[in-house]
């Protein structure tokens, strides 16, 4: 079985982006042919590779914390060698230590977001640049029946330095071989370097930005709750849909840098399986 992913977990401009990118990668595909007894691949057990490539798009908050959105254009890749290593578009180049149809484990490399102060010229003005960094990052699954039990913890090296955890639950309902349907929650846990990073204001932010002077410290910082389908209209293509919201938690939601608690987010793909 695919790894589950989670719709939370990953630094800013917002978890929220980041969520978006989980069902680009066709991850509920793979649920549905696990579920089905079907193979994820359709050359499944004649090759080492299983690749699904496509594109997509997501609307999602400009930063974490914002009220405006944005439209962006997403790859959705997914590429598995002999089950153990992979390039996917949510944890990006890593290794399966374990993989089973009830339990993975593995840790990769991928990209931690920053944020600008040109997403939000008014509101971020004074705040200066969050720069974007190298993640690593480890993660566990756990599957029982229909349900996965999640968790990934992620260290930036550069912008916040900072680490960040997710837990979550998700259900999966295979509704025939070709359409399946997914529900996720999920709760995501930050250190001090990142809330300062993201949700601090020091002295002298404050005397450039306006905003008033606010510590930020280690925490729960949001919850998440998403849905999403997917349709596999023929061996190769499926299209993928999804939907949620973030919700700031503690010192996420009482920052000044915060003008939304509520951050929803949507995504649509494309993907072609090979």
């Amino acid at each position: 079985m695919a790894e589950k992913r989670s719709v939370a977990g990953i630094n800013a401009p917002g978890v929220t982006l980041s969520a978006v990118l989980l069902l680009l990668a066709g991850n509920a595909a793979a649920q549905m042919t696990a579920g089905s007894g079907a193979s994820s691949s359709p050359r499944a057990g004649t090759s080492s590779w299983d690749i699904t490539l496509g594109a997509g798009v997501a609307v999602a908050p400009k930063y974490e914390g914002a009220r405006d959105f944005r439209v962006l254009p997403m790859p959705a890749i997914d590429i598995t060698w002999r089950d153990r290593v992979f390039l996917n578009t949510e944890n990006g180049l890593g290794f399966y230590a374990l993989k089973s149809n009830a339990f993975t484990l593995g840790a990769s490399v991928t990209y931690g977001w920053g944020r600008r102060e040109k997403y939000d010229r008014r509101h971020l003005r004074g705040l200066g640049n969050v720069n974007a960094a190298v993640q690593g990052r480890m993660f566990a699954s756990y599957t029982l029946d229909a349900f996965t039990l999640h968790t990934s913890l992620g260290r930036d090296f550069g912008g916040s330095d900072g680490l960040v955890g997710t837990v979550g639950v998700t259900a999966t309902l295979p509704v025939s071989q070709r359409f399946a349907m997914w529900a996720d929650i999920a709760a995501t846990w930050a250190d001090d370097n990142h809330m300062k990073t993201f949700f601090g204001v020091t002295p002298t932010q404050s005397a450039r930005s306006g905003l008033s002077r606010f510590k930020a410290s280690a925490g729960f910082k949001r919850t998440d709750f998403a849905v999403g389908a997917t349709w596999k209209f023929t061996d190769h293509w499926s299209l993928n849909a999804t939907a949620g919201a973030g919700y700031l938690l503690g010192d996420a939601a009482h920052s000044p840098i915060t003008r939304r608690r509520l951050q929803p987010f949507s995504a649509l793909s494309l993907g072609y399986t090979f």
